[in-house]
């Protein structure tokens, strides 16, 4: 799972990693290590902007290595 988040300010950044981790952990899930945390001030008029498309694209690609990985071991 991506733990993904917009919000008004970068103060609560954080919260993914403490609580997002913690209860996909308790519910059995997994995480990618890379979190997207994005602010008002990481879109443009046309949408993210690239801050945030690189995090994604990082965050998606360990997602995928993480599948095949799962896939593998079953």
């Amino acid at each position: 799972m991506i733990l993904v988040a917009t919000a008004a300010s970068p103060a609560h950044f954080l919260a993914l990693d403490t609580s997002g981790r913690a209860v996909v952990a308790s519910l059995g899930g997994w995480t990618v290590p890379t979190v997207v945390y994005a602010t008002g001030a990481d879109f443009t008029a046309d949408g993210p902007g690239p801050s945030v498309l690189e995090k994604l694209s990082a965050a998606l690609a360990q997602a995928r290595s993480l599948g095949s990985a799962l896939d593998q071991e079953r």
